[in-house]
């Protein structure tokens, strides 16, 4: 994958974005050598359980983020970091420890938005992991969106096999393992898993997965700007436009799709599903909180306490790039689903009367 990546960027003229490819490869390949080594000296690797799991789901801007961050702070409950993303292996973790800070400050100079915080010591997405799957790296497209405009790359980066599960419950058994956390409910968040969560069940039968559902009509507009900021350019942007346009159709539309199917069988509980609409975390975060982690069986005090909260810039060029009128075609029938659950007009009349 990593070779296809590579020769793509090339042919889009993305120079610096395939010399940054080629200088991080050793490092994945580093880890993954590691990783294989740790799995002989260090044998309490093999015990660790991944049996107390929550798994945050949903589209993109639809509050994932504040849900994880929440339910992660509770007393019992741990979630990895983007550090555990860079150095997955036990081994580097160590030995790069005493650079980390002066790393954060980098990284979040480089690569912090207003609305999405990026550093070391945020909340990881689990499926950022499968950047280190060697022969069968799953290559997030939001960090070479010139890809975007090859179809056939994109659908690449969004498939995920059962080996690609299995490496990512061996990267939070290092985490469990790093943090002493065996006995705590390790708190997840792999929105690319959304797609897939039958397999995801399989390789997780005890996992709790939490569903946030935001009205498309909200998320993607939101999604626009997040991907505009970090890229740097602007939703009116042409090239931009055509990025964003593959996207929507290889990857929102088949996102929500999978999320509408968990919402027309409703809140199962007792099969350890629970869905969130996101006007109603807006509303009350406290209650829905509470409610969370009664479900999840955490017993401290939930606090809504997060970090540097992030900026919503909701431009109106963002708007404008796929018109509502799109997404409701598209979408089609998941879209009347999606929209019954969490309507567009709760968050209207939210704002209006602030």
């Amino acid at each position: 994958m990593w070779q296809r990546v590579f020769f793509a960027l090339l042919s889009e003229g993305q120079f610096v974005s395939a010399l940054a490819l080629v200088l991080v490869s050793p490092l994945l390949w580093i880890n993954r050598l590691l990783m294989h080594i740790e799995d002989v000296i260090f044998p309490g690797l093999q015990k660790v359980k991944l049996d107390r799991v929550v798994f945050v789901l949903g589209h993109q801007r639809s509050g994932t983020t504040n849900v994880q961050e929440c339910l992660s702070r509770v007393n019992g409950a741990i979630c990895a970091e983007n550090y555990d993303c860079l150095f997955p292996s036990l081994i580097l973790k160590v030995l790069m420890w005493p650079f980390r800070l002066l790393s954060d400050v980098i990284i979040r100079n480089l690569f912090d938005t207003p609305n999405h915080r990026v550093g070391l010591s945020e909340p990881l997405e689990e499926h950022l992991w499968l950047l280190h799957h060697v022969f069968g790296e799953a290559v997030p497209f939001v960090f070479f969106p010139s890809l975007c405009n090859q179809q056939h790359l994109i659908k690449q980066c969004i498939e995920v096999s059962d080996s690609h599960i299995e490496f990512i419950k061996r990267c939070m058994q290092r985490v469990i393992y790093w943090n002493h956390g065996s006995d705590k409910v390790y708190i997840g968040k792999p929105l690319l898993f959304s797609m897939h969560v039958n397999k995801l069940r399989n390789h997780f039968p005890h996992a709790k997965l939490v569903v946030c559902v935001r009205n498309p009509l909200g998320a993607i507009p939101s999604y626009v700007d997040l991907l505009a900021s970090i890229t740097g350019m602007q939703p009116d942007d042409p090239v931009f436009k055509q990025i964003f346009s593959c996207i929507f159709s290889s990857y929102c539309v088949q996102m929500y799709e999978r999320i509408a199917e968990l919402v027309r069988k409703g809140d199962a509980l007792e099969d350890g599903i629970a869905l969130i609409p996101f006007s109603e975390w807006k509303k009350n975060p406290k209650i829905q909180l509470t409610k969370l982690c009664k479900w999840i069986g955490l017993r401290g005090n939930a606090s809504l306490q997060t970090g540097k909260k992030e900026k919503h810039q909701n431009r109106s060029s963002s708007r404008k790039l796929i018109p509502r009128e799109v997404i409701m075609s598209k979408l089609g029938s998941s879209f009347k689903v999606i929209n019954k659950f969490d309507p567009e007009n709760k968050l209207i009349e939210m704002k209006n009367n602030k």
